[in-house]
C-alpha cells in the first residue's frame, strides 16, 4: 500500500491470480464442472442435491481463496449451493470489515 501526497490511500494491484491469468473463462468453467461432477452436484455445506424439480444452482468455491494464496487446483475447490456460497462470502466480507 502506498500513500499519496493528499493523504488518501492508494492500493496496489492484488498479487493473486485472476481467472484471466489462469487461462480464461473456458478453462475455469471446465474445472468448475469437474468439481461439481466430483461432488455429485451436492452442496458440501448443507447437503442440497441439485435436481430439475427444486432447482438451486451449485457453484464451485475456493476453500482457500485466491486472495489468501489459494490455488485453482481441483483439491482446493468445493461445491456449494448458491445460498451457502453467498453466506460464506458474506462471512468473509464481514470478517474483513466490509459489512
Amino acid at each position: 500500500m502506498t500513500y499519496s501526497p493528499f493523504g488518501t490511500r492508494r492500493y496496489s494491484k492484488p498479487t493473486y491470480f485472476s481467472i484471466e491469468a489462469y487461462g480464461g473463462q473456458e478453462k475455469w468453467k471446465a474445472l468448475a464442472d469437474k468439481c461439481k461432477a466430483r461432488d455429485q452436484y451436492t452442496c458440501k455445506a448443507c447437503g442440497y442435491v441439485q435436481n430439475k424439480v427444486n432447482f438451486r444452482f451449485i457453484q464451485a468455491d475456493h476453500i482457500i481463496p485466491l486472495s489468501k494464496k489459494g490455488t485453482n487446483k481441483l483439491s482446493n475447490l468445493q461445491s456449494l449451493c448458491i445460498i451457502c456460497h453467498k453466506k460464506k462470502t458474506n462471512r468473509s466480507r464481514k470478517r474483513r470489515g466490509f459489512l
